[in-house]
């Protein structure tokens, strides 16, 4: 009979060490940085908070989007590819990436036409994948016994 493994971590706690390690960023001056740098171009940071608004119930703020996308977008991992793909950043992210299959969605349509009047307007988002994967990463080392080099 196979002995237990102990001593390692569940994936819900490792969710939750990313998600908090995510919510610390957001509040750090790097994330700052990046909100005001984002800001500088208001008419694009209007644009993105408006793509959000004909979606959502209430409006966010761009604080609150770079939230969303860091911690519950890019945090949701593949489990469920459905809502993933149904989600207001998944536009975003297609066209950024150069996705040309504008027929699918009036969420596509949107995405694109605001890249076409605001070029600078998805700046941040390879900037918050990035954080995210470093937060991935270094709740990884931590959880199963290894050092990081660098801190979130």
């Amino acid at each position: 009979m196979q002995q237990a493994r102990t001593g390692l971590p569940k994936s819900s706690d490792l969710v939750t060490r990313g998600r908090e390690k995510a919510q610390v960023w957001i509040k750090s001056n790097q994330a700052k940085a990046l909100r005001l740098s984002h800001l500088s171009n208001l008419a694009a940071s209007d644009a993105v908070v408006r793509y959000f608004a004909d979606w959502r119930a209430h409006t966010m703020s761009i604080d609150e989007i770079a939230q969303y996308v860091l911690v519950d977008y890019f945090g949701a991992g593949t489990a469920d590819g459905n809502a993933l793909r149904n989600d207001l950043v998944s536009p975003i992210v297609r066209i950024h990436l150069g996705d040309k299959c504008l027929h699918e969605s009036d969420k596509l349509l949107k995405a694109n036409q605001l890249r076409s009047n605001h070029p600078g307007a998805f700046s941040w988002l390879p900037q918050l994948a990035y954080q995210h994967a470093r937060i991935c990463q270094e709740t990884l080392l931590e959880a199963f016994g290894g050092s990081s080099q660098s801190r979130v």
